[in-house]
C-alpha cells in the first residue's frame, strides 16, 4: 500500500469536507509550519527551499487577507487587514535580512491569530463576518496547493 499517496487523499478529503472555520485555522496552521521550516532552511544554507515556505506564507496570508468583509467585518476585518498587511511586511524583511527573531515574531502573532479563530463554537461559524462567504472556494483552491 501506497501510505504517501494514502496520506495525501485523506488530506484531500479533509480540505473537501472542512467547513470555513475549519479551511481558516488549517492555512493559519499551514502558515506557521512553514515559518517553522524557513527558519531550519535558513540555518542550514538551503535559501531555495527557504524561498518556496516563504512564497508559500505570503500566498496563504495574501489569500485571507482578500477574503475579507471590509464592510461586514467591521473593526475585526479591518485590524485583521492590518494584521495581514504588518505579517507580509515583517516576513519579507525576515527573508531578506534572514532574521530568526522576526520569523519567531510572526509565528507568534499567527498563532495568537489561530487560537482566536479556535475559540469560535461551530454554532458561531454562520456569523463570521469578517470573512467573505467566497472563503471556502478560495481558501480551498489554496489548501490544495500548500497542502502538498
Amino acid at each position: 500500500m501506497d501510505y504517501g499517496k494514502a496520506f495525501k487523499q485523506y488530506r484531500r478529503s479533509s480540505i473537501e469536507t472542512a467547513s470555513k472555520l475549519e479551511l481558516v485555522i488549517m492555512c493559519y496552521e499551514k502558515s506557521i509550519l512553514c515559518l517553522q521550516q524557513s527558519k531550519d532552511h535558513i540555518i542550514d544554507k538551503d535559501f531555495m527551499k527557504k524561498g518556496e515556505k516563504i512564497k508559500k506564507v505570503l500566498d496563504i496570508i495574501n489569500e485571507l487577507q482578500a477574503n475579507l468583509n471590509l464592510d461586514k467585518g467591521g473593526t475585526i476585518a479591518k485590524t485583521l487587514d492590518s494584521l495581514y498587511t504588518y505579517l507580509t511586511n515583517r516576513i519579507i524583511l525576515a527573508d531578506v535580512q534572514k532574521n530568526l527573531t522576526i520569523f519567531d515574531e510572526c509565528i507568534n502573532i499567527l498563532s495568537e491569530l489561530k487560537s482566536g479563530w479556535e475559540g469560535i463554537r461551530p454554532e458561531q461559524e454562520e456569523q463570521l463576518s469578517p470573512v467573505n462567504a467566497a472563503v471556502p472556494q478560495e481558501i480551498r483552491r489554496l489548501s490544495h496547493q500548500v497542502a502538498a
